[in-house]
């Protein structure tokens, strides 16, 4: 699989494609063993979609269009569907910048062009290899859809299934050409990538939160995501639409097409030159700006790197936040009135919500955590970018420790995570008073100062792993995986069948707690604290004896 390029990079990510293909597909798998465990019967069902009807249509700006529960097609979009295009468009991304900016920090690009291969073959060599990837875990997914239906004696439409599964996969592949385009305008891979999973969490609510008003329901049409919602080919009573099928591929491939425009007019190692050079230039003294004020350390430098992606993430957040904070009173009660106090599957789950309080705890506190993790991820990804380039050497070669390199790298991202959550914090503060949201402010503050343990934890599992791993890359699908398990674990299997201990303690979210309704719990934060630290010393032990040559 070395004779070309497109071949390489699939032998690059056989890894991510087994173990993302494998993950997604798993939690398909579950939930189907949870649908029929929960409604075993016709019955069920009905009685089931009668109670959710009207909570769905309430949170619908959480998971978008109301879906029809009594089939498992409808059961997937409400649990699966839902949230997987968020943790498949990440991997999308970061193996996008990571074929592109990644490899011209290591100066393997430069070797490449060496050979009589084109700019634009190489980058479509490379684009075809990423994409075909990523098809691949879509077919893993469409099987483990597949047995999910055949194992239970569903009735089967093997089209829609398969249209199913490429949805999925189109809106992921959208993000990693966008990530593409990002490569070429920013020298950076992670500040490339960060700033594009920005943008698609900006996005993903943009359509679900906007769509809710008749005001400003236009806005939605401008999120991929709206489109990726409109079809629904395994939920009854959504009719395939061809036209918003093809978006996403459409988008795609004219983002590609930009791609390789810039790509064939910029020197490589650089960002692409918005403004032509000063061909007549004139010497003078200048003071040093802010930006390269920044450079003088790994600290100082990675603080620089992460302000936009920082911004597009806060942003996000802080707009998905700010939206259900000004909601609250408005929909409290209809939510009172969906809840239903006899042993449904909606009242195991959220419990029975009597203030704004616990509305607040449920559809920001349930959902956050596990976007900080995503932006976790990133930071993960990063790193281990960093490392299989070539860039790390680099920067090893200066009279610095590797435990500085790391920790320095590490003390950043939690000045970024910090920043993050004090927006979202003032936010939830400014909009809370505008709209006279009466919630418990010391609570809301201590469950997001509580986020900030939970997230360095996610990125010490993430540097433990690549530290000893023979390509570190591989700690994105692995942390990845575990995320969405994690988070499907706390959030929607233990409220139904109430696992032991051992098993719920499995979980980073549900370490996490709930602290938005009974307040800052120390001893988790002490708990995720420490094991944060333990696996950032495993990290730097490993990270100490590595090769970086042979890994």
């Amino acid at each position: 699989m070395l004779k070309n390029i497109w071949l390489k990079t699939i032998r690059d990510n056989w890894r991510a494609i087994a173990a993302l293909g494998l993950g997604v597909g798993a939690l398909f798998i579950i939930e189907a063993a949870t649908y029929f465990s929960v409604y075993p019967t016709i019955a069920d069902r009905l009685k089931a979609e009668a109670q959710m009807k009207p909570l769905l249509s309430t949170i619908s700006f959480l998971i978008g269009p109301q879906v029809d529960v009594t089939t498992l097609g409808g059961w997937f979009y409400l649990e699966v569907f839902s949230f997987v295009p968020l943790l498949l468009g990440i991997w999308a991304l970061m193996t996008a910048t990571g074929i592109t900016r990644g490899e011209e920090g290591s100066g393997a690009a430069d070797i490449l062009l060496t050979t009589p291969e084109s700019r634009s073959s190489v980058l479509l060599q490379k684009w075809l290899g990423f994409s075909l990837s990523l098809l691949a875990i879509g077919i893993i997914v469409w099987l483990a859809i597949v047995v999910s239906y055949l194992a239970y004696n569903e009735p089967l439409d093997l089209a829609a299934s398969l249209l199913a599964a490429l949805n999925l996969a189109f809106i992921a592949w959208l993000w990693g050409c966008v990530g593409l385009v990002f490569a070429q305008l920013f020298n950076s891979r992670g500040v490339a990538a960060g700033i594009t999973a920005g943008l698609l969490v900006t996005t993903y609510f943009l359509n679900t939160l906007v769509g809710q008003l008749d005001s400003t329901r236009w806005a939605s049409y401008l999120s991929p995501f709206h489109y990726y919602t409109a079809n629904r080919p395994l939920a009854s009573g959504f009719s395939f639409d061809p036209l918003s099928f093809m978006v996403a591929p459409l988008l795609a491939l004219a983002f590609t097409a930009l791609a390789v425009y810039l790509f064939t007019r910029r020197d490589i190692g650089s960002a692409l030159a918005l403004r032509k050079a000063n061909l007549n230039p004139t010497a003078r003294i200048v003071p040093l700006n802010w930006h390269e004020q920044m450079m003088g350390s790994v600290f100082t430098k990675t603080l620089r790197d992460l302000r936009w992606p920082t911004f597009w993430w806060a942003l996000g957040l802080a707009a998905y936040c700010g939206y259900v904070v000004g909601l609250g009173n408005q929909y409290l009660d209809v939510l009172k009135n969906g809840l239903l106090k006899d042993s449904s599957i909606i009242s195991k789950m959220m419990g029975n919500m009597v203030t704004v309080q616990d509305f607040l705890a449920y559809t920001i506190f349930a959902y956050v955590p596990v976007m900080i993790a995503a932006f976790a991820i990133t930071q993960i990804a990063g790193w281990t970018g960093e490392e299989e380039s070539g860039r790390l050497e680099t920067l090893l070669a200066t009279p610095q420790p590797r435990w500085q390199v790391l920790l320095s790298r590490f003390a950043a991202v939690v000045v970024a995570s910090l920043v993050i959550v004090l927006v979202v914090g003032l936010v939830i503060a400014l909009i809370g008073a505008a709209a006279s949201v009466s919630y418990d402010a010391g609570k809301m503050w201590s469950a997001l100062l509580s986020l900030l343990p939970l997230t360095l934890l996610v990125v010490a599992v993430g540097y433990a792993i690549a530290a000893w791993l023979k390509r570190p890359g591989a700690a994105v699908a692995i942390v990845s995986v575990y995320v969405a398990a994690a988070f499907l674990l706390s959030t929607f299997l233990n409220p139904i069948f109430n696992l032991p201990g051992y098993v719920n303690s499995l979980s980073v979210f549900y370490q996490y707690g709930t602290p938005a309704q009974s307040g800052l719990d120390a001893l988790s934060v002490i708990g995720l604290s420490v094991a944060a630290l333990a696996l950032l010393t495993l990290a730097l032990f490993g990270f100490q004896r590595r090769d970086m040559a042979k890994g």
